[in-house]
């Protein structure tokens, strides 16, 4: 076993000062070292500024992957508590809402879980939506209920590296270009 399956927690690999992108001063990066069963081990780089407090964060996979695309349905309370990790280079896609969430210059890896995106989406959606438009507000509303329950939702990830996974035996994983 090595030191990184031995840890119940992520294991610091490596810390160091870089310029901050935003305000030219000096910030702090961290990477972290993740064992994830059935997945293998992944790199957590974060970068936190003290000045302006700018921060970004990247996931990359430690091991060998193929683009991927995942399928997940969320149907019932608890099936939005599992664990998404998602690359930088994904794009999500909300069907029953017709949203897609595709990277950018600034997209960030992260390890959250799905209920934590829709939350993301759903405060995204709230600063856009600042003119109550119809069909927006219904969008809000139709995830708030999928959060408490009561509806029904398709998580789709698309990843090009491979490295995104949604941790749940209701994940369907194909290749991408299937």
């Amino acid at each position: 076993m090595n030191e990184v399956e031995q840890q119940p927690r992520p294991l610091k690999v490596l810390e160091y000062k870089a310029r901050c992108p935003l305000c030219g001063k000096e910030g702090v990066v961290e990477e972290f070292l993740y064992k994830i069963p059935f997945f293998g081990e992944v790199l957590l780089s974060t970068f936190k500024c003290p000045h302006c407090g700018y921060k970004h964060s990247d996931v990359m996979s430690l091991e060998e992957s193929e683009p991927v695309q995942i399928l997940y349905r969320v149907e019932k309370p608890g099936d939005e508590r599992a664990l998404f990790i998602k690359s930088s280079a994904a794009t999500i896609k909300i069907p029953e809402v017709d949203i897609e969430v595709s990277p950018g210059l600034f997209s960030q890896g992260e390890i959250t879980t799905v209920e934590g995106v829709i939350m993301r989406v759903i405060d995204v959606l709230k600063y856009a939506c600042e003119n109550s438009s119809p069909a927006c507000s219904s969008k809000i509303e139709y995830l708030e209920g999928v959060l408490r329950g009561l509806k029904p939702v398709t998580i789709v990830v698309s990843d090009p590296t491979g490295v995104s996974r949604i941790l749940s035996e209701k994940a369907i994983v194909k290749k991408l270009s299937e």
